[in-house]
């Protein structure tokens, strides 16, 4: 299957939307659903919209022929009030849809993220995964990821 590995642009939003929903929606992926309602919807198409107009970059899609099959978002620079003494990038989301998993998307994706953020000088690149998530953290890991911290969390 001949896939693309691609920028998004504003004429993606909707395909991408249509990911978005997906995703949070997969037990795989999250340990909970998150609530795609009318105004989680406003603000993530916001967010990317944004994202692709400061640059499209930072937004890598899966394409086969048109249609998406995954895509990976990033944040090319974390804003913070401190000076770090150094660049650090994040990615935030990846996802391939279930039907096409294990075919390498998601390392071609994370593959063509790496080199972006490392070219326009990112020193530390961050990711954030669920524990239980073997096949993803394997990839991670195969990648050059390793464990930095511990995200604890408490249900009251």
């Amino acid at each position: 299957m001949d896939v693309t590995i691609r920028p998004a642009s504003r004429n993606d939003v909707d395909g991408l939307l249509e990911l978005w929903k997906e995703f949070m929606k997969d037990p795989h992926s999250l340990d909970r659903p998150i609530p795609t309602h009318p105004e989680n919807t406003r603000r993530w198409k916001e967010f990317i919209n944004k994202l692709v107009d400061e640059d499209p970059r930072q937004i890598q899609i899966a394409d086969h022929n048109g249609v998406l099959l995954g895509y990976l978002i990033c944040q090319k620079t974390v804003t913070t009030p401190l000076d770090m003494g150094y660049k650090w990038s994040y990615i935030s989301d990846i996802y391939i849809r279930p039907t096409h998993r294990r075919r390498g998307l998601g390392k071609r994706l994370l593959q063509t993220t790496l080199e972006y953020l490392k070219s326009i000088g990112s020193e530390h690149i961050r990711l954030a995964v669920w524990h239980r998530n073997e096949p993803a953290i394997r990839l991670y890991e195969e990648l050059g990821f390793r464990e930095h911290m511990r995200i604890l969390q408490i249900d009251t």
